[in-house]
């Protein structure tokens, strides 16, 4: 008994990724874009937020026939607020679900790191999406346990 279908070729993981990049509200027009080599997925570009680069990875990891993929997207030098530490502690505050945790925020430019506790996994995986979707972020180092 043969195979039921074809192999799916580079040429139409390409086009089905640009499709998917392209169809994604969360990634900006024209600023991600695929290379394809025997199956393998590799994102190139340039997003501002990183929800967006993590936005481009999910657009195309759903693709039938897709092996892997290597996200090389990075995040635009934006200026990084002065207060940055200040504003993410704000955030923190204004979530029912970080209410209970004891993480200090602090930065080295656009590099911000969360040290201190929290009370669950949930509440530590808010905190450092809350630390990306801070402006002019480009690194979080999340030092945070769970206790």
């Amino acid at each position: 008994m043969g195979l039921l279908g074809g192999a799916i070729t580079d040429d139409q993981l390409a086009v089905a990724a640009t499709k998917a990049l392209s169809s994604d509200n969360l990634v900006p027009a024209g600023a991600v874009s695929p290379d394809v080599l025997d199956g393998y997925v590799t994102l190139n570009g340039q997003v501002r937020h990183h929800y967006q680069r993590q936005a481009a990875e999910h657009a195309v990891r759903r693709i039938d026939g897709v092996l892997g993929i290597t996200n090389h997207v990075t995040l635009s030098n934006e200026p990084i607020p002065s207060d940055i530490a200040d504003r993410i502690n704000k955030a923190f505050q204004r979530s029912a679900i970080i209410d209970d945790t004891k993480i200090t925020v602090s930065n080295d430019g656009p590099t911000v790191y969360l040290d201190g506790t929290a009370a669950s996994w949930t509440a530590r995986a808010e905190a450092e999406d809350t630390a990306w979707s801070a402006p002019g972020v480009t690194q979080v180092v999340d030092r945070v346990d769970v206790v």
